[in-house]
């Protein structure tokens, strides 16, 4: 972004850009004067005020708006409505929000009723616009985890008159801490009706100190939201199995793609509960749990490594489509049990490369009934029992280099039947198999010595 003079820049096109700082505005940004109306005017005469704002037919009109190098503290939300194609640009810029919520919950058209969401900047109606350069903190968090409190952007399509949908938008280059939520999006509020939220970008969005969600899709109508870089640190103060306990999290909406993230000590890094599935496409976390998903999600080029093995959990799955691949499961300290793969209500979770470090010595997998596992490439370390808390389905178990039968679990799932099966693709050796339940697996004693090559029928 260049950087542009101290009042009115232009841009390469020719266009005015309104400087915050400038008259009329005359914001300060000097971290203690009220420069909450300063900013509502520049944004105003940027995009058009709430009540008669551009949209579509008039996005000619449009400005960019520019926050040179300072603290602007606000008291009350800032709006920016119905604008098609704008963007809001900082240099070195912080606003910092000072909450005024006291059991008011405030509505994209201005008035308050209710009491759940106190937003530093509500964005309704907003298609194609572009937000970088920007740090944002609350000074004042409130709410417990069950309402929504302080937000840092909230992101609707309700009732707006701008006559386009809220699609497009991009947050890049931005710092978001200390409230309750980073950025929600959903579809609309009570009788104002509401539209899809869709289609949105974060490059390089960093957040700290959220005690909920960082980005949150909240509603059916919210679709195809991605992440790229950035990260959380610090995040949700508790690993709750509660649907907010996510630093990035699809409630009922869709986050499509997370990927190349840092996550630093979070309680929970990922939440899927929408029905549509996420991809995690390569991150590293120290948090305490990684995700937890009743939705179909898929798990790659992920390096695990809590702070210890205790209560760990790399993934927790009810849903019947679950795909991990080329991950690593290191714990810092091997100090406690922890699991690889919780599972629950008839979970489906396929395992196709992972590495075990040493950290993870005491940790296993979890579930039992008719929850069920595929693993393909993964090794143990030696003498661990990847299976100590697993009494559900092992449909296929190949590991990542021979495994000796004597580091084989003994459980009834696994005890030894001799059995002829014509249809082996090993030669020579002996074949046994063991079972247990409804699934019965075939190990091949060779040269290379014992290896499971998967389920028989019984």
């Amino acid at each position: 972004m260049p950087v542009f003079n101290t009042w009115f820049g232009k841009s390469l096109h020719g266009w005015e850009i309104i400087n915050v700082k400038a008259a009329p505005h005359n914001a300060v940004g000097d971290g203690a004067t009220d420069d909450t109306a300063a900013l509502q005017s520049a944004f105003d005469v940027a995009w058009g005020p709430r009540t008669a704002p551009h949209g579509n037919n008039n996005k000619h009109a449009n400005r960019a708006v520019y926050l040179p190098p300072g603290d602007y503290r606000t008291f009350a939300p800032l709006y920016i409505t119905g604008v098609s194609g704008g963007q809001l640009f900082g240099d070195s810029a912080m606003i910092s929000y000072v909450n005024p919520m006291n059991g008011n919950l405030w509505r994209p058209d201005g008035s308050s009723a209710g009491g759940e969401i106190s937003p530093c900047i509500c964005m309704n109606g907003v298609a194609f616009f572009t937000m970088e350069g920007i740090s944002m903190r609350c000074l004042s968090p409130i709410g417990a985890p069950e309402n929504f409190g302080s937000v840092a952007i909230w992101f609707i399509n309700a009732g707006h008159g701008g006559g386009n949908i809220a699609t497009m938008p991009v947050f890049s280059n931005m710092e978001i801490s200390d409230f309750q939520h980073g950025i929600m999006v959903a579809y609309g509020e009570g009788p104002l009706g509401g539209g899809n939220s869709e289609n949105g970008t974060l490059y390089s969005v960093y957040f700290n100190r959220c005690t909920g969600s960082c980005l949150m899709a909240f509603h059916a109508n919210v679709l195809n939201w991605n992440v790229i870089g950035g990260g959380a640190t610090d995040c949700i103060s508790e690993a709750s199995s509660g649907n907010t306990a996510a630093v990035y999290n699809a409630v009922v909406g869709c986050i499509s793609v997370v990927a190349g993230t840092k996550l630093i000590n979070n309680g929970r890094d990922f939440y899927v509960g929408g029905n549509m599935p996420m991809s995690v496409l390569g991150a590293y976390s120290t948090s305490l749990r990684c995700c937890k998903s009743p939705s179909p999600i898929y798990l790659n080029a992920i390096t695990y490594k809590p702070a210890n093995s205790a209560s760990c959990e790399f993934l927790n799955s009810s849903a019947q489509s679950t795909g991990v691949s080329g991950c690593v499961v290191d714990p810092q300290n091997n100090n406690g049990p922890g699991s690889f793969a919780t599972t629950s209500a008839g979970a489906r979770v396929m395992i196709d490369g992972m590495i075990v470090g040493p950290g993870a010595a005491s940790m296993s997998f979890n579930g039992s009934g008719n929850d069920a596992l595929w693993l393909r490439a993964v090794k143990p370390n030696p003498g661990q029992d990847m299976f100590a808390n697993f009494t559900g389905k092992i449909m296929q178990y190949t590991p990542e280099e021979s495994t000796l039968y004597s580091a084989m679990p003994a459980h009834d799932k696994f005890r030894e039947r001799t059995r002829i099966i014509s249809d082996s693709p090993v030669t020579s050796g002996v074949i046994t198999s063991g079972g247990g339940g409804n699934s019965v697996f075939t190990y091949c004693q060779g040269a290379s010595g014992w290896r499971i090559l998967g389920p028989v029928d019984a």
